[in-house]
C-alpha cells in the first residue's frame, strides 16, 4: 500500500551562547537579565553568579569612616568609646562627635574631615590642622630684622646729622612711613626693603610653624588695623613670633589671639599635593598652600600660594574628586573644573551638566582615568570634558543615597529606590560594559567601600559588620565565608520577534555545577504572573571522591525543558552554589493555523 508523503515539520535552532547583563527595560535583548540577584559578568560570556562573600570584621559598630593607606583606618564606636579612630586594629585616638567622616591621603599623611586633623600613617600621631594662642598678659612689639635682632631706629621727620655705618632711620616725613638705613659704601640713606616686628609673649610661638599664615586679633590702638589681620610668620621661638609690620619702635598691648584654620568645607580632596575643597555657604573653592593643608591663607606670591576663588552658579556643592590631572567641583546641574598649574594662572570653568546629586557624594570613584558617579537622573562617567549617562540599562526607577566602590575594573554602586529603605547593590563592568544586580533587600545597606588587601571591602551598617568581596582567605584574618548563595537570572519576554505560526518546542541549558550546588528553571507562560517549575537538579555526582585532593565535582550536564504552546514566555533560572551556564538553545518549529 502507497501511503501519502507527510511533510516534515519544518524547525529551526536558535543559540544563546554569550550573555549579557542586566537590563530592566521593557524590551531587553534575550541574552539579557530583565531581573536577576547576585550575578557577575566574572566568567564573561558564561552566565554564573558571584563568589561568596567573607565576613572581615564583625561586631563593627556605627562606622563613621573607612579609609586605607598603608592600613586600614576605621573611625566607630568600640568598647564603650564613640568615635575612637582605628589603624590596623589598634585604637590611636578619639575623636568628637560630627558625624560622618570624610577622608584622603596626602603622601603618608591621612586628612580626616571635618575634624580638620591629619593622621600620620608612619608615626601614627594624630596632629590639629588647626593651632591657636590666645594670652591675656603683656604683649611686646618691637621692630626687628629677619633674623630677630631688635632695630632701634631715630624717629623723625629729618635725616639725622653725622649718621653711622647700619644707623637706622625711621622717615616720618612720608606717609607711610618709611625705614632708612645709613649705607657708609654709598654714602646715602637706602630703603630698607621690608620692615619686620617681633611680637614677644609667652609660649607665642609654640604651636606655629615658620611660614604659617595666622589669623592676629585682640591688638588696640594705634596698630590696630595693621597687626588685626592674617599674617606670615617669617621666623618663630617659643616665645616670640617675627612678622612683617612698620611700628615705630617698640608698644606694648594687653592681650592677643593667634590663630591658623583652614576653612570650613563640604567636601575636601587632594590634588597636586594640595588639600582642595568647597563651600556652598560661601560659594568658594579653596587651595591649600603647596604641600601643607594647615595653610590655606598663604598669598605671599610664590608657586606655593594658597588659592581661594568664587563661584557664581546657583545651588550646593555636592562633591568633588581629582580627575586627569585636575579637580572637578560638582553641583546637582553643574561641573567647575579647575585648569592651570600654580595660583598664578589657575582658572575655574563652569559647565551647566548633569552634576553629582545631593547625597551621593560617596558614588564618586575614579576609574581608569574616568569619575563614575550618581546624577540626579542616572550614573554617568566623566572624562573631562562633559558627564556621559551609562545607567540606561537599569530602567526607569530614580534612585538615591547612592555610595560605591572600585575593584577589579568594576564599579560597585549601592542605592535606594526613590523614598524606599530597600538597598540595591549594582556592579558595572567597564570593560565590558555591563551591568549586574547582587543585592536588593532591606537587610543589609553598605554605606563604605574601600580596597584592602586587594580586596574590596563593604560595611553593611545594618548588620554591623565589613564584608569581603570574593571567598578567598586574607591572610592574618579569621573570617566565615558565606554559607548561602541564592541567585537567579530571569530573561526578557521570549517569542515578541516569532511569527505567529512558529512556537519553541524544546530549551535546553547547557551548565556546569559545583559539588551540591542546585537549579531550578522556571516558566512563565503569557505574562500570566505565575511562575512554574520545569525542572531541579542538584549535584550530587560521585560524593564518595570529594575528599579527593585537587578533585573539584564539577560536573557538566544537558538540562532539557519541554515549554507548552503560548504567544511568548519568561525564563527564570534560579540556584544555590557555584554553577555556570554555558549556553541557552532553542528549538523553534512551525506551527499551524490557530
Amino acid at each position: 500500500m502507497i501511503l501519502p508523503a507527510i511533510n516534515p515539520v519544518d524547525s529551526e535552532r536558535d543559540f544563546l551562547s554569550a550573555f549579557g547583563g542586566y537590563n530592566a527595560n521593557e524590551r531587553c535583548q534575550e541574552n539579557e537579565a530583565f531581573n536577576e540577584m547576585n550575578m557577575t559578568s566574572d566568567l564573561y560570556p558564561n552566565m554564573s553568579p558571584r563568589e561568596p562573600r567573607i565576613i572581615f570584621e564583625d561586631n563593627v559598630s556605627n562606622l563613621k569612616g573607612l579609609h586605607v593607606n598603608n592600613g586600614l583606618i576605621e573611625i566607630k564606636d568600640s568598647g564603650g568609646t564613640s568615635n575612637a579612630l582605628f589603624y590596623d586594629g589598634t585604637y590611636i585616638a578619639t575623636l568628637s562627635d560630627l558625624g560622618e567622616r570624610q577622608m584622603c591621603s596626602m603622601g603618608a599623611y591621612v586628612i580626616i574631615w571635618p575634624d580638620k586633623k591629619r593622621f600620620n600613617t608612619q608615626t601614627r600621631a594624630l596632629e590639629d590642622l588647626c593651632a591657636s594662642f590666645n594670652y591675656s598678659g603683656t604683649v611686646k612689639f618691637q621692630l626687628c630684622k629677619l633674623d630677630g635682632t631688635r632695630i632701634n631706629p631715630t624717629v623723625s621727620s629729618t635725616a639725622p646729622a653725622n649718621p653711622e655705618a647700619g644707623q637706622y632711620w625711621l622717615d616720618t616725613s612720608t606717609t607711610p612711613n618709611a625705614l632708612k638705613v645709613w649705607s657708609e659704601s654709598q654714602g646715602m640713606w637706602t630703603s630698607v626693603a621690608t620692615s619686620y616686628t617681633k611680637i614677644i609673649a609667652t609660649g607665642i610661638g609654640t604651636n606655629f610653624e615658620k611660614m604659617d599664615v595666622v589669623k592676629i586679633s585682640g591688638v588696640t590702638g594705634t596698630y590696630a588695623d595693621t597687626f588685626n589681620t592674617d599674617m606670615a610668620i617669617w621666623d618663630k621661638t617659643s616665645d616670640s613670633i617675627i612678622v612683617t609690620a612698620l611700628i615705630n619702635n617698640v608698644f606694648e598691648n594687653t592681650g592677643i589671639t593667634v590663630k591658623r584654620e583652614p576653612p570650613d568645607m563640604d567636601f575636601i580632596c587632594e590634588h597636586g599635593n594640595r588639600l582642595w575643597g568647597c563651600s556652598s555657604e560661601k560659594h568658594e573653592i579653596y587651595g591649600s598652600k603647596l604641600g601643607d593643608p594647615t595653610n590655606f591663607y598663604s598669598y605671599l606670591g610664590t608657586a606655593a600660594d594658597s588659592y581661594a576663588a568664587t563661584v557664581g552658579t546657583e545651588g550646593d556643592f555636592t562633591g568633588c574628586a581629582e580627575q586627569g590631572g585636575s579637580v572637578v567641583f560638582f553641583k546637582e546641574h553643574h561641573i567647575h573644573k579647575l585648569y592651570g598649574s600654580w595660583p598664578s594662572n589657575y582658572q575655574i570653568s563652569a559647565t551647566p551638566e548633569r552634576g553629582v546629586q545631593k547625597g551621593c557624594h560617596k558614588s564618586l570613584k575614579l576609574i581608569n582615568g574616568l569619575l563614575i558617579y550618581k546624577a540626579v537622573d542616572g550614573v554617568c562617567y566623566y572624562e573631562g570634558s562633559y558627564p556621559r549617562l551609562i545607567s540606561e540599562a537599569l530602567g526607569n526607577v530614580r534612585y538615591e543615597n547612592a555610595s560605591a566602590g572600585v575593584w577589579k575594573d568594576k564599579y560597585y554602586i549601592r542605592m535606594s529606590p526613590v523614598g524606599e529603605t530597600r538597598s540595591i547593590l549594582f556592579t558595572y563592568d567597564t570593560d565590558r560594559q555591563l551591568w549586574h544586580k547582587e543585592d536588593e533587600t532591606t537587610a543589609t545597606r553598605y554605606d563604605y567601600f574601600t580596597v584592602y588587601n586587594n580586596r574590596l571591602l563593604l560595611y553593611d551598617s545594618i548588620n554591623n559588620r565589613i564584608v569581603a568581596e570574593g571567598k578567598d582567605a586574607m591572610p592574618g584574618i579569621i573570617y566565615q565565608t558565606e554559607t548561602s548563595l541564592p541567585w537567579f537570572w530571569e530573561s526578557g519576554i521570549i517569542g515578541l520577534d516569532s511569527p505567529v505560526r512558529k512556537f519553541i518546542s524544546q530549551i535546553l541549558i547547557r551548565m556546569a555545577m559545583e559539588l551540591y550546588a542546585e537549579i531550578w528553571v522556571d516558566v512563565m507562560y503569557d505574562s500570566s504572573g505565575e511562575w512554574e517549575e520545569k525542572a531541579h537538579i542538584k549535584n550530587n555526582y560521585e560524593v564518595s571522591r570529594r575528599n579527593t585532593p585537587g578533585y573539584t565535582a564539577l560536573r557538566s550536564v544537558d538540562l532539557p525543558i519541554i515549554p507548552r504552546r503560548c504567544d511568548h514566555m519568561r525564563l527564570r533560572i534560579r540556584g544555590e552554589g557555584i554553577s555556570k551556564i554555558f549556553s541557552i538553545s532553542k528549538t523553534i518549529e512551525q506551527g499551524g493555523i490557530i
